[in-house]
């Protein structure tokens, strides 16, 4: 079954709808249906313990809708197989291949009232627009479940086969069956014999081709749009090319005006830079004149001052001088005065004595 899933993998150019499986057993060959990610996943098994399991195994699959029951072909009692191995477990007779297996025991060969196939597919959502599918996995019961729904099955798009375990039973699905609106696309061998039989609706071509119509038109109307708003983009962009290019005359423009008004800066910087240096020499030459003069004048300066130093040094020495002969005369005047009162004294006494120092 699993070549048949990767080849209808392969062909579909469309999601997944509603997937049936028949004979779900416990889920262990399941992966392959989950992995092509149905809306709609709905396993079908008789067995309390293997729906238990295939409950268990899909608990964290997303859209899967579990029917313990068993699928009959209408609502009449039908006869049902059980073995002590509920795989084995048909509404088709068993084959002696079968009963002669080791450790494998008929449980029961009952009559029961199931779950008409019909009504079971009345209750199920199938979208048209989609690709829908049906997997039977119940060897021996195939031929009289699809008999009785053939009015049903042209929901389905493709009806997938699975012939394991088929010798076992009186009924075996054999190549050379057919289903009624449907066409066998694909089957697979091994050295155990078929693997599978892949079916395909009559309508399914169409349907496909309808599909694949809508698709190209939707694709046309993405890529018109696409177009469109890539004309309006061009457009746009040749709008905004043209107003970019006339910015970027306007900026020559200006950049030409900029430069000229750089240059005329320019000049007269170099103009004012030229006054200033030659502002600037001349400033030195005469910073450098006033420092020769300068240096000339603290010559003359010392030089007056060493004269200065030297006319104090004579004016001390002249004023010590002259108050010497201050003091000298002073004191002449004193002893020349005390002579004249002496001899004043002494003609007034000595009047004799006076006269002779006339004479």
């Amino acid at each position: 079954m699993i070549n048949e899933l990767e080849f209808l993998e392969g062909t579909l150019n469309q999601k997944l709808g509603s997937v049936v499986v028949v004979g779900a057993g416990s889920g262990i060959e399941l992966g392959e249906v989950i992995a092509l990610q149905p809306d709609l996943l709905v396993c079908i098994e008789a067995n309390k313990q293997l729906a238990a399991a295939l409950e268990k195994r899909t608990k964290k699959v997303r859209n899967v809708r579990i029917v313990n029951e068993w699928v009959t072909p209408g609502s009449d009692p039908v006869q049902i197989y059980e073995f002590s191995n509920p795989r084995y477990n048909s509404l088709a007779a068993p084959s002696e291949k079968l009963k002669s297996r080791p450790n494998l025991k008929l449980m029961a060969g009952n009559q029961l009232s199931g779950k008409p196939f019909t009504e079971l597919l009345s209750e199920l959502p199938f979208r048209k627009e989609k690709i829908n599918l049906l997997i039977f996995s119940v060897p021996g019961s195939e031929k009289t479940l699809i008999q009785h729904a053939a009015e049903k099955l042209n929901v389905f798009d493709y009806i997938l086969i699975d012939p394991k375990n088929a010798g076992y039973y009186a009924t075996p699905w054999e190549v050379r069956q057919k289903i009624e609106g449907f066409n066998l696309t694909n089957f697979n061998l091994n050295e155990n014999g078929i693997t599978g039989f892949l079916y395909s609706n009559n309508c399914s071509r169409e349907k496909q081709l309808h599909s694949e119509l809508t698709s190209l038109n939707a694709n046309y109307q993405k890529q018109t749009e696409a177009l469109q708003a890539t004309k309006e983009e061009i457009q746009s962009l040749q709008k905004q090319l043209q107003q970019a290019q006339e910015q970027v005359a306007n900026l020559e423009v200006e950049s030409e005006k900029n430069r000229q008004q750089l240059e005329q800066q320019s000049n007269r910087f170099e103009d004012e830079k030229q006054s200033w240096l030659s502002e600037a020499k001349k400033l030195k030459e005469e910073r450098e004149q006033e420092a020769s003069v300068l240096k000339t004048t603290c010559k003359l300066n010392l030089k007056l001052q060493a004269d200065l130093d030297n006319i104090r040094v004579q004016y001390s020495k002249k004023v010590h001088s002259e108050k010497e002969l201050t003091d000298l005369i002073s004191e002449l005047y004193v002893k020349l005065k005390q002579a004249s009162e002496f001899y004043n004294k002494l003609e007034q006494n000595y009047p004799e004595i006076a006269r002779k120092f006339d004479e």
